[in-house]
């Protein structure tokens, strides 16, 4: 899934199960591995380390299907049994003096990666910092050490240190970023759109609209709102606020437009046909009518008063808001509790 800047986005559910997928494809790869190495007469000193690593692999595959295991606990494995791995390796390479083949190289690599992908700086530093150490003495103890790739690998980890350190910082700022927008642009109780945002959003539609594409604008407040606060204090009263919010959103498409215009009053904009969009406009208020929300309280039903206006009955976007408004205060001084729409 995606968030609001549109970068992909993964919950820890999809993280965890693409982290197993990779894991059982790893056991595979692993064991497919030591089979090809016990096949081959001329690799008889990497079968021990072969059949090693692909029961490493098949361990943690089994052990990530556990399934009350948190994504934490599988990251921190899977950083601990690679780096076992390779410490196995690198240990092999020092007692037999065998050379050091490029696929040490490679899992120090692979090491790093997760490692400072997953773990602190620090601890991720001093780990890849370790074993690195632990490379250079099997390069030394080898009996044909790999100089140019043990200096290539060498640049590489510092390399990986400096790119994950900065996309950390970089997606710590993103994020920074993200959440003071959706505080400039959002309702910070109610989380629907404020009237800033509202406003902007409201005239992009406007200018959608057309003859066959009209735009219903409605402008609702709740009745007697003030009793609410009276009763069950703002802490209270916020809370209506919230259930009327989701009560509201819920009726309507994700086309329409819902905006809190300020206190306990609402806007809402519904394009497409004016029948289907006053069905969903009538539908919504009604459900705020009929439901009894969990105040804790004795309160009487609460009720709405709405004003309903189209961009083609008033000519501009202004003149629709203010249509709107005459018709919703014509709606609370007649008697509250109702919409008023058409010709005052």
């Amino acid at each position: 899934m995606t968030d609001t800047s549109g970068r992909l986005h993964l919950s820890e559910r999809h993280q965890l199960r693409l982290l197993r997928g990779l894991l059982l494809a790893g056991a595979v790869l692993e064991m497919l591995n030591a089979a090809y190495i016990a096949s081959s007469p001329d690799l008889a000193h990497r079968i021990v380390p072969s059949r090693f690593g692909a029961m490493m692999g098949v361990t943690l595959a089994a052990f990530s299907l556990w399934p009350r295991l948190s994504l934490q606990v599988l990251q921190g494995s899977v950083v601990a049994a690679l780096c076992v791995w390779f410490a196995g390796n690198a240990l092999g390479v020092m007692v037999t003096q065998r050379p050091v083949a490029s696929g040490l190289l490679l899992q120090l690599v692979i090491v790093a990666l997760v490692t400072y992908t997953w773990l602190p700086v620090r601890l991720a530093t001093g780990i890849v910092a370790s074993l690195h150490a632990l490379l250079l003495l099997a390069s030394v103890r080898s009996g044909r050490p790999d100089v140019p790739g043990t200096a290539l690998t060498t640049f590489i980890l510092p390399l990986i240190w400096y790119l994950c350190v900065h996309g950390q910082t970089v997606l710590h700022e993103r994020g920074r970023s993200v959440a003071l927008q959706a505080l400039a642009f959002t309702d910070p109780l109610t989380g629907v759109f404020n009237r800033r945002a509202g406003t902007d959003r409201l005239t992009h539609l406007a200018a959608r609209a057309s003859g066959t594409a009209p735009l219903l604008i409605v402008l609702l407040d709740l009745d007697h709102f003030k009793r609410v606060n009276d009763r069950l204090g703002h802490a209270g009263g916020d809370r209506m606020l919230i259930e009327v919010t989701a009560l509201l959103q819920g009726a309507l498409h994700t086309d329409d437009l819902l905006v809190r215009w300020g206190g306990e009053e609402f806007l809402m904009a519904l394009p497409g046909a004016a029948a289907d969009a006053r069905r969903r406009i009538e539908g919504a208020l009604h459900t705020v009518r009929q439901a009894r929300l969990p105040t804790g309280a004795a309160l009487e039903p609460l009720t709405v008063s709405a004003g309903m206006a189209s961009l083609a009955e008033a000519g501009s976007l202004s003149a629709a808001l203010e249509l709107a408004d005459r018709r919703l205060y014509q709606a609370k001084a007649t008697g509250r509790d109702r919409m008023v729409a058409g010709a005052e």
